[in-house]
């Protein structure tokens, strides 16, 4: 688990007493973060995922995806009628929409990144937040610290810092 070497030297953990804490606050913050953006961005492999036909785009729940294969009405289509956008996650259609029907396309594949293989900024930014929601563990109602050079930090432990926040919004999926 690379990232939890990552977080454990970003906070100065040396030794491994709390390294199923920080593990555990490490898969919160990416299941939050997939959550947010709305796209997974998570390693998983042998993913599965149905689509109502009548369409010419389809968005997969995962990004990097590999390994693909689409099925129309139970029947493998040959990949030179569809466009795959692996780093989005998205499948368009070449010539016109999928025949209507209703959960009558499924698409399997892989999708993801592993944790150290995970773009850099978005990787760094998740450490920077699991390390922030590690310290803070034992302050969940605090809402701000003063400092003694009279300066006030407020914050809420459940919201993202705001520059992870940019980050995973500039990565976010919305579909209208």
């Amino acid at each position: 688990m690379a990232m939890l070497a990552d977080v454990k030297a970003y906070v100065g953990l040396m030794d491994t007493s709390h390294d199923l804490l920080v593990a555990a606050v490490i898969s919160g913050v990416l299941d939050s973060a997939d959550e947010y953006m709305g796209v997974r961005y998570s390693d998983a492999a042998g993913v599965e995922d149905h689509f109502d036909g009548g369409v010419e785009m389809l968005f997969l729940r995962h990004v990097n995806v590999r390994n693909l294969t689409l099925y129309v009405d139970g029947d493998e289509q040959a990949t030179d009628t569809y466009d795959l956008y692996s780093e989005t996650g998205k499948i368009k259609k070449r010539c016109g929409a999928w025949q209507k029907g209703n959960r009558i396309i499924r698409v399997t594949y892989d999708g993801g990144w592993s944790e150290d293989a995970l773009p850099s900024s978005l990787r760094m930014k998740l450490v920077k937040q699991v390390g922030w929601e590690f310290r803070r563990r034992k302050d969940p109602g605090l809402q701000s610290v003063t400092f003694p050079d009279g300066s006030v930090n407020k914050f809420d432990l459940g919201e993202w810092l705001a520059d992870v926040e940019v980050e995973l919004n500039r990565r976010r999926r919305l579909i209208i």
